[in-house]
């Protein structure tokens, strides 16, 4: 028993032929069920039909099975005419049988084999096996590239992580260093600036000196800044050739720069310092020296607590009341000594204008035709008259001249 004998035939209605080459469009009858409606309802379908012969007509009815498709499209083939439509079967070619049809497709198949031989066909399956073989390789070589450049990624990623932790390490001992340098600086300043007794009588002289030693100090560390970042260069100058190398010593050498401009400033800070000093010593020495000799007979200007004086340029006003305060105590300061000497000066400027023999030790006379007033008789009689009532006034209205 054939397979066509087992399949179902599907019998339908011809509504298009001749427009197709062996091919014709055939209506199949089905039935859907309505569930809502519980009824079933009409829903053909249109399917292709093969038509070898082409002995079918439109309209005819006819009988049809799947199976040895002719496209993609085409998946049936008819197996008999039901009930033909126009010319009679005897005027029509027969359609072919199951047999005559796997007959037909045998030879189609090896007519087909035939024209693909004499075409070379041979030498064309050479050619998909050597293509199909380069393909291989060109697989083969992308996936020994990516093992190469995977690798050679990796290498880079350790040796930028070993030059990073380098990188950190120098950045971390130059703060290091940087830090001490910092300290040490404040340990000077300290001491140079921390309060001293007058027994100890410590001069201005001893905190130049400290201060000179910190700045010598402050350039030699700045020389060996430039040395290292010098040698830096030098030494890397030659490495760096990748771009992740340029990164690098761009992200490092600017910290180690803008330390050294630190130390700049802090040298340029000092300078400034010193320089306001000096001038202050010299300003101090002078004025002091002439107002302790005159108030208290002093010629040494060492016996002055010149550390109190510096200290009194930088202090708040509070600090400054309590240190003139103790200065008071202990000694005259210039401020006081200013002040005693402007108040002998009014003093004696106030006795001399007091002093009856100032007109004749000047030297000046009153001008000889200076007019004076001589009262008259009446004009005194009138004021003696006058001053009783004056006194009688007095009390609450007295102030209001009643």
């Amino acid at each position: 028993m054939s397979l066509a004998q087992q399949i179902r035939p599907k019998v339908g209605v011809v509504i298009s032929a001749g427009k197709m080459m062996k091919t014709v469009k055939v209506r199949v009858a089905k039935q859907k069920w309505n569930k809502r409606i519980q009824k079933y309802y009409d829903e053909p379908f249109n399917i292709l039909v093969s038509d070898p012969t082409q002995s079918v007509r439109e309209g005819d009815v006819i009988s049809c099975i799947s199976g040895l498709r002719s496209s993609s499209t085409v998946r049936h083939v008819v197996t008999g005419i039901i009930a033909p439509m126009g010319p009679p079967l005897s005027e029509r070619p027969p359609v072919p049988t199951e047999s005559q049809r796997l007959a037909a497709k045998e030879a189609d198949r090896a007519a087909r084999d035939i024209k693909q031989a004499a075409k070379g066909r041979v030498v064309a399956g050479r050619r998909a096996a050597e293509r199909r073989r380069l393909e291989e390789i060109a697989r083969q070589e992308q996936r020994a590239e990516r093992a190469l450049y995977e690798a050679q990624k990796s290498e880079r990623e350790e040796a930028e992580m070993k030059q990073r932790k380098e990188a950190a390490e120098l950045v971390v001992r130059y703060k290091m260093l940087d830090k001490d340098i910092l300290q040490s600086f404040a340990n000077r300043l300290s001491r140079s600036l921390e309060k001293q007794s007058p027994a100890k009588d410590v001069s201005l002289a001893h905190h130049l000196q400290e201060a000179q030693t910190s700045l010598e100090q402050g350039r030699r560390f700045h020389s060996s800044f430039q040395k290292e970042l010098n040698r830096l260069e030098n030494e890397l100058g030659a490495v760096i050739e990748k771009p992740q190398e340029q990164i690098r010593l761009k992200a490092v050498i600017p910290s180690i720069q803008l330390m050294i401009k630190e130390a700049q400033l802090k040298i340029t800070r000092l300078e400034k310092y010193l320089d306001r000093i000096r001038g202050q010593e010299h300003q101090l020495r002078d004025i002091d020296a002439k107002l302790l000799e005159k108030a208290h007979g002093v010629t040494q200007p060492e016996d002055f607590a010149w550390v109190n004086i510096i200290k009194e340029l930088e202090m708040t006003e509070n600090e400054k009341k309590a240190a003139r305060l103790d200065l008071h105590k202990t000694g005259p300061t210039t401020a006081a000594i200013i002040k005693k000497q402007k108040a002998e000066r009014k003093t004696k400027e106030a006795a001399r204008k007091k002093s009856p023999g100032d007109d004749s030790a000047t030297g000046t006379k009153p001008p000889s035709e200076l007019r004076t007033h001589k009262p008259t008789e009446p004009e005194v009689v009138k004021e003696a008259a006058e001053e009783p009532k004056k006194k009688k006034k007095g009390g609450i209205f007295g102030w209001f001249g009643l």
